[in-house]
Parts: C-alpha cells; structure tokens; sequence
C-alpha cells in the first residue's frame, strides 16, 4: 500500500515526502494489522480446539460431527479480512496528504 500511495504522490505532485508518507501510513494501517494480529491468535486458538465451547477437546480428541461445522463456520469468518481491498485505505491515505 505504501508503494501505491507513493507513486500516485509523485505522479500527482511530482515528489513525495516519504516520512510524511509514511506517518500517514501508519496511522491507517496499524490499526487494520492489530485486528489482523487478534484474529490470528483467535484462529491459532481455534485449530487447537482452545475456543470457547470447544475447550474439552483436544489433542486426539474427536469433535463430535454435529459439531464440526460450527467451528468451521467460526474459522472461515476469521479469515475475512483477508479478502479486503487496501484501496480504500489508498484514497483515505491521499486525502489525509492533500493529494
């Protein structure tokens, strides 16, 4: 994403601050990378069965089959995130550097 907001700064303008550029990534995307972080160790607890309503079981322990589609149903929306466009974040970025 820095690399994008880069170029469109110094397509725009013809120089880019890169400091400023980066001070202003930043505070977009850290923000977006915690929560990124959260969920990682969310889904890390998940393939561990450490997961609210799955705590008594674990390794070599069979979930039931009943119940295997709810923590499956779980885990998928944990990578939802994954499918987001940085776009966005591009003209938020552009906007808050007046370009």
């Amino acid at each position: 994403m820095a690399k994008i907001i880069c170029k469109e700064v110094k397509a725009r303008q013809g120089d880019a601050d890169v400091t400023r550029i980066a001070s202003v990534y930043d505070k977009i995307r850290q923000p977006h990378c915690n929560a990124a972080a959260a969920v990682s160790l969310e889904l890390g607890k998940q393939y561990q069965f450490n997961y609210k309503g799955f705590e008594e079981y674990g390794d070599g322990e069979d979930v039931p089959s009943d119940r295997v589609p709810e923590l499956a149903k779980v885990m998928e929306d944990g990578f939802g995130w994954t499918t987001s466009s940085v776009m966005p974040d591009v003209q938020r970025a552009l906007q808050m550097l007046d370009v």
